[in-house]
């Protein structure tokens, strides 16, 4: 992790907004297209990969709506004309669902991928499609223990839900 989940909520608000959120938009164009070139070159050979751009579009689509849902309850900490009472317990919950779904999408591309290990007649693209996989589930996977530290302090919990 890039940065002490202890640090003040507004330092990991900044770090979530402006890098966990500009990587993660940017990973999924990046891995989309590189995904659409695999699929096309040993999809015959490896159908899995016909699996994985389905639930590819799938956490893409998920991930996009939570980027957005999740952003307005992180803004009071870095910007002051935002300040308002913190997210009532129920929009919270959505956001701990949304992590949720998240999560399950990403294990489901760890199994499709084999634990993102390459097969033995993988191309240099499909060697660099799985490691941005696993690069972007080192970075949602922050980006979730991120966002849960400070709306579970905004809360009143303290602790990563």
């Amino acid at each position: 992790m890039s940065i002490d989940p202890a640090a003040s909520e507004h330092d990991l608000t900044v770090h979530l907004l402006d890098h966990n959120y500009p990587v993660e938009r940017e990973t999924m164009a990046d891995v989309s297209a590189l995904l659409t070139q695999v699929a096309g070159a040993h999809g015959a050979r490896h159908p899995e990969l016909r699996d994985l751009e389905s639930v590819w579009a799938e956490l893409c689509r998920c991930l996009g709506r939570h980027l957005r849902d999740e952003r307005p309850m992180l803004a009071p900490h870095v910007e002051p004309v935002a300040r308002h009472a913190p997210p009532s317990a129920a929009a919270s919950g959505v956001i701990s669902s949304q992590h949720a779904e998240i999560l399950a999408l990403v294990r489901r591309v760890r199994e499709l991928t084999g634990g993102y290990t390459t097969p033995v007649d993988g191309c240099e693209a499909y060697r660099s499609l799985f490691v941005s996989l696993e690069e972007f589930e080192e970075d949602l996977r922050e980006h979730v223990e991120l966002a849960d530290n400070v709306l579970g302090r905004e809360c009143g919990s303290g602790t990563s839900r």
